[in-house]
């Protein structure tokens, strides 16, 4: 019996360490360790998550491998966000065999590979149900910048022979933002993964941030006129992760332009208007973003005086019979 044992237990290492890293001097033979896992993926909602926070970065496709998470071995995930505030990420993990349920999950969020943690979080892993699952990291918020690289690194303190947990993985580069590396030597060297066996990896991931409105229109345009003319008014805001925007205009006599767009953030829209009537009006414009996060509203206040016509038509309006005359006589028409 004890024979027998001691014959599953090296199966299973063989098993779990089927993939070795060959040709690199500079890991000294060692092996990268990953498994097989379910071919069943969670799929998750993309979009406005509420309060403010959307989802950012994804890659959500796997391969049916996930990379062991141990003190020997750090797997990271390369991505470039688009808002400017980071407030959590989550993992696509695996439990292999029968890893310790105490087993604690570091993650935590770099500017550079070799550089020092810009926040970080750990979980007590427990057994994961279902298996495999995505798991949350819920760090203090960052500060980071649109379209710089960043780094989701991972790791446990798991050394048990009886299994670990795994990060999952697609391999042909799914993710074209960012790369996945590893490392043997806690996060001092890094090799990326793009080998004969995992080509061009890419880890199943999540990243979350706030989202922030466009800034409140400009717009400029002719502010005294007179009734009956056109005027044109440029239009342009900023959005600060450099989505589309959409103008919602209220010209102020009733007449709505409702969402029109999309339009780049920065560029100038230029919209034209008539008003009718003598009186003062009050333009007023906001923006939204791709999420449907609304701008505070702009206002222009514009005035528009009758012409010498307007005024004269206006008048006859109220003597119809004058106006009959005149138009029998061809003296004035409209």
């Amino acid at each position: 019996m004890k024979k027998k044992i001691i014959g599953i237990f090296v199966c299973m290492l063989l098993i779990t360490t089927v993939l070795p890293i060959s040709g690199l001097a500079e890991y000294n033979e060692k092996k990268a360790v990953n498994t097989k896992i379910n071919d069943s993926l969670e799929i998750k909602p993309v979009g406005y998550q509420g309060n403010g926070e959307i989802l950012d970065q994804s890659q959500t496709l796997q391969s049916g491998w996930a990379w062991y998470l141990q003190p020997t071995q750090w797997i990271a995930q390369g991505f470039k966000p688009t808002t400017t505030e980071l407030t959590r990420v989550e993992l696509y993990l695996y439990r292999d065999y029968d890893p310790p349920v105490d087993t604690i999950i570091t993650v935590s969020i770099r500017n550079s590979l070799d550089g020092n943690d810009l926040t970080s979080t750990e979980i007590v892993a427990g057994y994961f149900t279902p298996n495999p699952k995505w798991v949350e990291f819920n760090f203090p918020d960052i500060q980071v910048i649109p379209e710089q690289s960043y780094y989701i690194v991972a790791r446990s303190d798991c050394t048990s022979s009886s299994g670990a947990y795994a990060w999952a993985c697609r391999f042909n580069n799914p993710y074209e933002r960012g790369d996945a590396w590893i490392s043997h030597d806690q996060g001092t060297e890094w090799i990326k993964i793009d080998f004969e066996e995992e080509p061009e990896c890419d880890m199943c991931f999540m990243t979350y941030g706030i989202n922030q409105p466009p800034n409140t229109p400009i717009i400029t345009g002719e502010t005294n006129g007179e009734a009956g003319t056109e005027y044109d008014y440029a239009i342009s805001t900023i959005d600060w992760e450099g989505y589309d925007v959409w103008y919602y205009v209220d010209w102020g006599d009733g007449n709505t332009e409702e969402w029109i767009g999309p339009y780049a953030s920065g560029s100038e829209v230029t919209l034209s208007h008539t008003w009718e009537k003598m009186r003062k009006y009050t333009i007023k414009v906001k923006a939204k973003d791709i999420y449907d996060f609304e701008s505070d509203w702009a206002y222009l206040e514009v005035t528009m005086p009758m012409n010498q016509n307007m005024w004269f038509q206006g008048w006859l309006e109220r003597l119809p019979l004058l106006k009959q005359l005149l138009d029998a006589i061809g003296w004035y028409s409209f």
